[in-house]
C-alpha cells in the first residue's frame, strides 16, 4: 500500500487545501522545481531548510562558502476551506522584535550549511509570496509567484513592516511556476552581486 500516495492525496489533491498544507505543497513543489533546474545545469545549490517553525525555508548555497541567500515562502489564497465572508488578504510577514530560534533548527540542520541566524528581523533575504485566485489550489500552475527582498520593506515611523496586502503584492512583477526557478536564481544571483544589505530591517 502506498501510504504516501494516500496521505498526499488527502492533504494536497482537493480543490481546496487547508493552509497549513497549502503552505507545504508550495514549498515542496518549488523546491522540486528548483532542484530540476539545478540537475539540469550540472549543479546542485539548493536546499530546503523549511521544517517547523524554522525561520526560512529554501536557500541556495551555505553559509560556509559564504553564497547563502535565504527565502521565506508564504502562501495566501481567495477562497478557504471554511468560506470566510472577507478571505484574509494580508501576508504575516514575521517580523520578530525577539524571538528564540527553536532549538531543533540547529539540532538537525548541519551548521556549515545554515550558518548564523538573527534573534529578530525578517530572518530571511526574500520573501516568495504564492497567490490563488481561481482553479484548483492542488495545481502549482493556478498560483502567481512574487519574489519580495526584505530590503523593500522598509521601517516606517510606526515600525517595521509586519503585514503586506495583496494588492501591494499585486503591483510588482509576477511569474509563473514555470518561470520561477530562473526568477528565484536571478533574484539570488542579484544579491550576492551587491544588494545584500542586513536583514534585521
Amino acid at each position: 500500500m502506498d501510504y504516501q500516495k494516500i496521505a498526499g492525496d488527502i492533504l494536497f489533491g482537493g480543490d481546496v487545501l487547508d493552509n497549513a498544507a497549502r503552505g507545504e505543497f508550495i514549498e515542496a513543489l518549488t523546491f522540486d522545481a528548483l532542484l530540476r533546474h539545478d540537475v539540469a545545469l550540472g549543479q546542485m545549490r539548493w536546499h530546503h531548510i523549511g521544517k517547523g517553525w524554522g525561520p526560512w525555508d529554501l536557500q541556495r548555497g551555505t553559509a560556509a562558502a559564504g553564497d547563502r541567500v535565504r527565502f521565506q515562502v508564504k502562501t495566501k489564497a481567495s477562497k478557504q476551506l471554511w468560506t470566510p465572508e472577507k478571505p484574509w488578504q494580508e501576508y504575516d510577514l514575521g517580523h520578530r522584535t525577539y524571538k528564540v530560534v527553536p532549538k531543533y533548527f540547529f539540532r538537525d540542520f548541519d551548521q556549515t550549511v545554515i550558518g548564523e541566524c538573527e534573534v529578530h528581523g525578517y530572518r530571511a533575504d526574500y520573501f516568495l509570496l504564492a497567490w490563488h485566485e481561481n482553479g484548483p489550489q492542488s495545481d502549482p500552475n493556478t498560483y502567481a509567484y512574487f519574489i519580495v527582498p526584505v530590503t523593500d520593506l522598509h521601517p516606517t515611523l510606526a515600525g517595521p513592516v509586519k503585514k503586506i496586502h495583496i494588492n501591494a503584492v499585486k503591483a510588482r512583477k509576477g511569474h509563473s511556476f514555470a518561470e520561477l526557478p530562473r526568477a528565484m536564481n536571478d533574484a539570488a544571483d542579484a544579491f550576492l552581486a551587491g544588494m545584500r544589505t542586513p536583514c534585521e530591517t
